[in-house]
C-alpha cells in the first residue's frame, strides 16, 4: 500500500484534535455588508458635519459680506451639493473596499481617497475661517487633482466607483472657479 501526502495529511488531522481555544491565525473580523457600507458612507458624512459645525456661522457671515463671482449658488445649494458628494464618495469607497481587485491596488485607491478627503476638508476652514483666499485657491486646485487621481485608482478596482466620482470632479471644478472668483473680487 502506497501512502501519499494527501493520505498523511488526512490521517495527521484525525490524530490531532483542533483546540477550541486556539487563536485563529490569519482570520479577519468579518462584518456584515451593511456595517461596512455604513462606515464608508458615514465617515465622509461625519467629516462634513464636523466641518459644518466648525465653519457654519463663519460661512454664512462671509458669504454675505464678500463679493461673489457670477453663478454663485445660494448657501443651501452648496451644503446640499457637499452632502450629495459625501454620500457618493462614501458609496464609491465601499465599492472599492468590496471589489475583487488586488489588495495593493485597493490600498492605494483608499489611500488616495483619504488624501482627497483631507484636502477637501482643509478648504472650508481656510476659506471661511482664515479668509485666506489665495491659499484656498491652491487647496481647491489640489482637491480637483486629488479627485482625478482617486477616480483613476477607483476605476482600476471598480468602474462604477470611478464613475460615482464624476460629479465630485465637476463640483471641485466649480469650487475652483468659485474660489478663484472670490480671490480676484476681494
Amino acid at each position: 500500500m502506497k501512502v501519499t501526502r494527501k493520505d498523511f495529511s488526512a490521517e495527521a488531522g484525525a490524530l490531532v484534535p483542533a483546540s477550541p481555544k486556539a487563536p485563529a491565525q490569519g482570520r479577519k473580523l468579518a462584518l456584515p455588508a451593511w456595517t461596512s457600507m455604513f462606515i464608508c458612507i458615514g465617515l465622509p458624512l461625519f467629516l462634513g458635519t464636523a466641518i459644518e459645525f466648525i465653519t457654519g456661522s463663519a460661512s454664512t457671515e462671509l458669504l454675505a459680506r464678500i463679493k461673489l463671482p457670477p453663478l454663485s449658488p445660494p448657501e443651501m445649494a452648496i451644503k446640499a451639493a457637499w452632502l450629495g458628494l459625501y454620500i457618493l464618495t462614501g458609496a464609491a469607497s465601499y465599492l472599492v473596499l468590496k471589489s475583487g481587485c488586488a489588495p495593493v491596488r485597493r490600498r492605494r485607491a483608499l489611500i488616495a481617497y483619504g488624501v482627497q478627503l483631507a484636502v477637501g476638508a482643509a478648504w472650508a476652514p481656510v476659506f471661511f475661517l482664515a479668509e485666506s483666499f489665495g491659499i484656498a485657491v491652491g487647496i481647491s486646485l489640489l482637491f480637483m487633482a486629488a479627485i482625478a487621481v482617486t477616480m483613476d485608482f477607483f476605476t482600476r478596482c471598480s468602474a462604477v466607483a470611478g464613475k460615482l466620482l464624476i460629479p465630485c470632479l465637476l463640483w471641485s471644478s466649480f469650487l475652483s472657479y468659485f474660489t478663484i472668483g472670490a480671490a480676484l473680487l476681494n
